[in-house]
């Protein structure tokens, strides 16, 4: 009889599968972390386990997931013939950080920011960008109804 030998438990921070993903997401939300910082390749799995990681806790479960990127800005719908996404024009990220710092919005939201981490790098000269994300993550402390979720390939933050 062969001998079974229990899985071991992922390592924190290492996600292997889709139900490891959203079981740290939903920790992680749970957490009430103001800022998330998911590091792959695909966005599109990323949204997809963060869509449903939302839907299993309770405070997020009515939520809005508006997703940002630096060429479309909030991206508020996809447009249902063509599939592109339709975006509104906030496609400079400090800009997009204010209005996420000025949202009078009750609703739950996680915003979804794509590809910031040049923004964000030791080698970045936009410190403008470097202290309104530090700022708006002092913020979201308090702001319980808001989450920041960045998604990028690499991040090597300041």
């Amino acid at each position: 009889m062969p001998i079974k030998h229990p899985t071991p438990p992922p390592k924190p921070g290492v996600v292997n599968t889709t139900v490891d993903a959203i079981r740290e997401i939903r920790a992680l939300l749970a957490a009430h972390y103001p800022i998330i910082w998911i590091t792959s390749h695909e966005e599109h799995r990323v949204i997809r386990a963060l869509n449903t990681a939302v839907k299993g806790l309770p405070t997020y479960a009515n939520c809005d997931l508006v997703p940002w990127s630096v060429t479309k800005g909030f991206v508020k719908k996809t447009d249902a013939n063509t599939g592109y996404e339709t975006g509104d024009g906030t496609t400079i990220l400090a800009d997009a950080l204010q209005k996420i710092a000025e949202s009078g919005e009750t609703r739950p939201q996680i915003y979804v920011l794509r590809d910031i981490a040049d923004f964000v790098s030791p080698d970045s000269t936009q410190v403008d960008v470097i202290r309104a994300f530090r700022d708006l993550a002092a913020l979201l402390v308090h702001k319980r109804n808001a989450k920041i979720v960045c998604i990028s390939p690499s991040v090597s933050l300041h």
